[in-house]
């Protein structure tokens, strides 16, 4: 018992610290490929105009980048509406129309 309790500790550490450097690696490539690409921050961000190097720029971005998603995602819901709206006028009036000519 006490064999099994040894051999599943070590294994534990073991795993524990092979997900560690597997995070580390993972930070390490991020911010790697973000300095490759020389990405600055827009003029909308909260913190704007600056080089994307660190994880509170990077969390800037993606702030914004999810904003201007949504609210495209809102024009094009709104759009969506309007048309299904106009479609239901039209359809009204041409019904009205045709009841006063009767």
């Amino acid at each position: 018992m006490k064999k099994l309790l040894k051999i599943s500790s070590a294994l534990a550490i073991v795993a524990g610290i092979l997900i560690v450097i597997g995070g580390i690696w993972g930070i390490t490539f991020t911010y790697k490929n973000i300095a490759q690409e020389k990405i600055v921050t827009p003029a909308g961000a909260s913190i704007s105009e600056k080089p994307v190097r660190g994880p509170f720029t990077l969390k800037a971005q993606a702030d914004i980048i999810r904003e201007h998603t949504l609210n495209r995602q809102m024009v094009k819901r709104s759009l969506k509406c309007l048309d299904r709206y106009q479609s239901l006028m039209k359809t009204a009036s041409r019904f009205w129309a045709q009841m006063a000519s009767q």
